[in-house]
């Protein structure tokens, strides 16, 4: 029951979200919301955009901040990306009725940084530990309000 703004992906932008083993609809709920902050940030990026109207939608806080501060920085080095990005050993951990800490792992291995003037691709690398904090704000969304990223460590099999 809650208008969401779409969200549109180039066609060679595909993000895989693994599943949490939960059947808890409030668990699920945060997941979903989770995802779709990805993709919103995701959608700045490629578009070209900073201010697509799910960015707000799904992040808050200095989860916006920072976000905003990557996407005007790939930008402003006329940059995009492509390809295929994994998410894997993902969690949630409900913090209280309206608060959860979810995590996950990247593995952009399969994806590529288009640099935008000249059109070339360079191969991606790397596998990032990601932990968002999230918050139910008043019209019933999780947005991320926090995001810490570090490199792959022992949670990620690396």
């Amino acid at each position: 029951g809650i208008d969401r703004p779409e969200i549109n992906l180039p066609d060679d932008v595909n993000n895989v979200f693994e599943e949490v083993d939960t059947d808890d609809p409030v668990e699920l709920a945060v997941l979903a919301d989770q995802e779709r902050g990805v993709n919103a940030v995701d959608e700045a990026v490629t578009s070209g955009d900073a201010t697509v109207p799910s960015l707000r939608f799904y992040l808050a806080d200095s989860a916006l901040r920072e976000s905003a501060d990557y996407i005007v920085g790939m930008h402003d080095n006329n940059q995009s990306f492509g390809g295929t990005t994994r998410y894997y050993n993902r969690t949630v951990e409900m913090q209280s009725d309206t608060a959860a800490v979810t995590t996950y792992c990247v593995d952009a291995s399969e994806a590529y940084l288009v640099h935008l003037d000249s059109g070339e691709q360079d191969p991606e690398s790397g596998t990032y530990y990601y932990m968002l904090r999230q918050q139910l704000a008043e019209n019933e969304v999780w947005q991320t309000v926090v995001i810490e990223t570090n490199e792959v460590g022992d949670r990620c099999g690396g």
